[in-house]
């Protein structure tokens, strides 16, 4: 399956960006999106000379003339010195995974190179240079998606994801502090949790875990909650799609299209 994972190469990295999506023409959890990309923009030290509710003028004046009910949006914003930011919006339709990745669920792969050191670039940042995803990616190619471990070898997430595993019957995911993206769906995949009654937890984690799990998936915006059934060759429990991971994925289906 030939996806383009990253973004294209004109895409600027002296940026940062949000990729956000619709639902019938309901923009999913906009705020939140909003929120980063703000706290990015500051972080980064870009000065702030936009707000929110341009933003979001823009996005509603595009998805009008695209007619588009279910799309996918980035919002890029370009850092410029003593200047007001450029801002970039781009509308497309969302193209959804093959059904039978959610099905059979997908294999994964450890990257070798370790994610950058949490103190040299902040991962609460989306930013759009992708080339430690780029080189993670590279190393294998032959697997849907690569796990990155921090300097220490705990698991932070995936290139373009976050993850997730289930173990006990409860739902474990890696805190922040290891290195990993505050994942808006992540969030979101945390909160169904509780709604169904089980049990989650940010904490810290190693392959051993994710090895010995009795369930593993993945999150972001497109993907929602993708299964996942190996890692690095080791089947993840039973090598099917997990009890918990399904009710999750109707979950998430039933919340965003009622």
């Amino acid at each position: 399956m030939k996806r383009r994972l990253y973004p294209p190469a004109d895409f600027d990295c002296n940026g940062v960006f949000e990729s956000i999506r619709t639902y019938n023409g309901e923009v999913f959890r906009l705020d939140e999106h909003l929120d980063r990309l703000f706290c990015s923009m500051k972080s980064a030290g870009f000065k702030q000379k936009l707000n929110r509710r341009d933003i979001k003028s823009l996005i509603d004046k595009k998805l009008t003339v695209s007619n588009l009910k279910n799309a996918y949006i980035r919002v890029a914003v370009k850092g410029q010195d003593n200047k007001k930011p450029e801002i970039e919006i781009i509308l497309k339709p969302v193209k959804g995974y093959p059904a039978h990745c959610y099905r059979r669920g997908v294999s994964v792969r450890t990257a070798v190179n370790k994610k950058n050191y949490i103190n040299s670039l902040s991962p609460k940042i989306k930013s759009s240079n992708f080339l430690y995803g780029v080189c993670a990616k590279a190393e294998s190619k032959d697997a849907f998606e690569v796990i990155l471990l921090n300097h220490k070898g705990y698991v932070a997430e995936g290139s373009i994801s976050n993850i997730f595993m289930v173990k006990s019957g409860q739902l474990f995911t890696p805190a922040c502090f290891i290195g990993c993206l505050e994942g808006v769906t992540r969030k979101f995949v945390m909160q169904l949790g509780l709604k169904l009654k089980i049990k989650t937890h940010e904490t810290v984690l190693t392959r051993h875990d994710f090895y010995s799990a009795e369930e593993c998936f993945l999150t972001n915006t497109t993907m929602e909650v993708m299964p996942v059934v190996k890692i690095d060759n080791r089947k993840i429990g039973g090598g099917t799609v997990g009890k918990i991971t399904k009710k999750l994925m109707v979950k998430f289906k039933q919340e965003v299209t009622r």
